[in-house]
């Protein structure tokens, strides 16, 4: 009873066997490879880069294929069809052209921020896609004609994307960049701002140390360059320099990652990278005497984003001795440059997509600015005179100084103002 039992069991199996096999999809059936399509122009590239060309699947019924290849789907016609193409997408799934969507990127090396040159997560305004219908890439929204897909860009390590650092992406696409204040470029790579010169001196002194020094600007805590400072002191043979500056912003972006897990930006440094004091000699009006220059010296590592020292406490004008003693009309420019700058590392993630740690970093030099401010020393060594005396000596009849303006009062009314004011 048992084996008549299994025989008798066993019949409609091998009957449902020999149906699924002559079941037709597109005029074939698994014995000629019904459902199978392979394709020369498309393929679906699996995460760890494997590839697939072929639909693969069993026909089980009519014109209808099951057990298609991850990428393919039964499309009624007897074919495991390719999903349809989603520009910039390796893997794409579907059961249908409606649910179509991206599974794996290109460039998406895993699927976390910082490590993706295209994101499956956003649309075209940045805007949270639980879809996956795109894979977004492009800075400017284009639209692709061949596959009517509005496409951004993402923030990444590709050149011809955006770093945006120092800077936050704030929905991860480029056009959402905003570079840290002070920063901007297509990479955040270009300083906007000049560094802060919070003081500015230039003392010239003789041999002699009661002689009262020549100082310029006239506050060195308020180093902005206006009038000329005159001075008749002919020995004049060194000078003392002394300048402080600054540049710093308020950083908002994410920090560097040391070992390249949580960021491809590795290291990144910014401040004030280098200093010149100079000073200049003019003489009858023309003739440029070559300037006695110093470069700043810091004992930090530079570039820094704190004070920037630059101080010279005894510059002879030992390469001045042949035009000195100095002369009537003499100018000296006392010019101060402060250039500021930065630099990052990162990781190529596409050259090297495993073991960041181990990855060679890639430097990247920010474009600074030069803050440069002159202050003017000029020599005068006529003594005052009054030109009709010159020419008239006691015969002079005309006042040096005459005016109609003139009061003992100390509360005066001005005509043009409201009130009195007190002179």
């Amino acid at each position: 009873m048992p084996a008549a039992q299994d025989g008798f069991l066993s019949q409609p199996v091998a009957i449902m066997v020999r149906l699924s096999s002559m079941s037709v999809c597109a005029g074939r059936t698994n014995l000629n490879g019904a459902c199978h399509r392979r394709y020369s122009d498309d393929k679906i590239i699996y995460r760890g880069g494997r590839t697939q060309n072929y639909g693969g699947g069993t026909c089980t019924q009519p014109n209808n294929c099951e057990n298609c290849n991850q990428g393919f789907y039964n499309d009624g016609r007897g074919y495991c069809s390719i999903c349809p193409s989603i520009k910039h997408c390796n893997y794409r799934s579907c059961t249908s052209v409606s649910d179509n969507h991206c599974e794996y990127c290109e460039g998406e090396i895993q699927d976390k921020l910082y490590w993706r040159a295209y994101t499956r997560h956003k649309d075209k305004h940045g805007s949270d896609d639980s879809f996956m219908k795109n894979c977004i890439r492009f800075k400017k929204y284009e639209l692709d004609q061949a596959d009517d897909i509005c496409i951004a860009e993402a923030c990444s390590w590709r050149k011809n994307s955006s770093r945006c650092y120092p800077g936050t992406c704030i929905s991860e696409i480029a056009s959402s960049c905003n570079c840290t204040e002070g920063f901007g470029g297509k990479h955040c790579q270009t300083i906007t701002k000049d560094s802060d010169i919070k003081f500015a001196l230039a003392k010239f002194l003789t041999a002699n140390p009661t002689d009262d020094p020549v100082e310029t600007p006239e506050d060195p805590n308020d180093p902005i360059p206006r009038e000329t400072k005159w001075t008749n002191q002919v020995t004049i043979n060194h000078a003392v320099l002394n300048v402080t500056a600054i540049f710093r912003v308020n950083n908002s972006a994410y920090p560097p990652s040391e070992t390249g897990r949580e960021h491809f930006v590795t290291g990144f440094k910014y401040g004030i990278n280098n200093g010149v004091l100079k000073l200049t000699l003019e003489r009858d009006g023309n003739i440029t005497i070559p300037p006695i220059a110093r470069g700043c010296r810091v004992n930090k590592e530079l570039p820094t984003p704190d004070d920037y020292l630059c101080r010279e406490s005894n510059v002879p004008f030992n390469e001045w001795n042949e035009h000195l003693p100095f002369q009537h009309e003499d100018i000296v420019t006392f010019t101060l440059q402060i250039t500021n700058g930065g630099y990052l590392f990162y990781i190529d993630r596409d050259a090297y997509p495993d073991n960041p740690e181990t990855a060679p970093r890639i430097r990247e030099d920010y474009i600074g600015r030069t803050v440069t401010r002159d202050f003017v020393v000029q020599w005068d060594l006529v003594p005052p005179y009054h030109q009709c005396v010159e020419n008239d000596g006691l015969k002079c009849s005309t006042s040096p100084v005459f005016t109609q303006e003139v009061t003992n009062k100390v509360y005066v009314f001005d005509r043009n103002r409201s009130e009195g004011f007190v002179c």
